[in-house]
């Protein structure tokens, strides 16, 4: 097994490929616990960690003219949405939410929570800001419409639409647009992935924060553990006696 195969196996692969091919649907809906579509958030877990899988995924979409592919993403403790305009040959959505027990607003004191999704987690493909609210996603499929179209949404813990966006079903047909190779940022690929950060970085942080207490907890040991010059002396009369 190599690591391209840790997101998805041979036999993900396989079921994946027959579905499509023998699809006629006109929305395709591919969910996974992490996001897939950005790549240049280096503190989070991400498909582009493994990106012969992510480009697979989008090879699979093109070879089978899969119209209405949507992608739901999760696990990231807040609710955004994503558009990739250049790799399937029209604009690919990405619908990022949670979550509802608690999220990064909940979660992290003091603004911390906006300030680290600022500089740490903004996408290219970014379409909305960050809601980092209790969330959850909904799509809506109007057939009936004039012109059939679908809504995808962000709501709120009191079932109010925070972000909306009507898609219609004719913009997300296979050629609409061009396909061109990503102009990725390998910088912002570095592999820090949330258990990396979790058991690694942050705990190599803490020590260096904790490390001027922690020495000055050393040395009041060791003084009080060390013989006065009096004692020593009154020891060495008292053996030489």
């Amino acid at each position: 097994m190599t690591c391209d195969d840790v997101i998805t196996g041979s036999q993900q692969w396989e079921w994946l490929d027959k579905e499509l091919s023998g699809s006629d649907a006109q929305i395709h809906l591919i969910s996974s616990g992490t996001q897939i579509l950005p790549y240049d958030k280096p503190i989070q877990e991400k498909w582009s960690h493994y990106p012969k899988t992510r480009d697979r995924l989008f090879d699979l979409i093109k070879k089978h003219k899969t119209p209405g592919a949507i992608l739901l993403s999760g696990d990231v403790h807040y609710a955004e949405f994503l558009r990739a305009d250049n790799v399937v040959g029209y604009p690919l959505w990405e619908l990022t939410s949670s979550g509802m027990t608690h999220t990064c607003g909940t979660q992290v004191p003091l603004g911390m929570c906006r300030y680290a999704l600022d500089w740490f987690f903004r996408s290219v493909y970014q379409v909305t800001d960050f809601f980092i609210e209790f969330n959850f996603g909904t799509i809506d499929f109007f057939w009936d419409a004039e012109e059939p179209f679908i809504q995808i949404g962000i709501k709120n813990k009191d079932n109010e639409l925070i972000f909306g966006y009507n898609v219609t079903i004719d913009s997300l047909q296979p050629g609409r647009l061009p396909v061109f190779e990503e102009d990725l940022n390998i910088a912002n690929m570095t592999p820090f992935t949330l258990e990396s950060f979790r058991y690694i970085i942050f705990p190599l942080i803490a020590l260096i924060v904790m490390s001027p207490w922690l020495c000055g907890v050393c040395r009041k040991k060791k003084a009080a553990g060390a013989p006065t010059r009096s004692t020593s002396t009154t020891k060495k009369v008292k053996k030489d006696q």
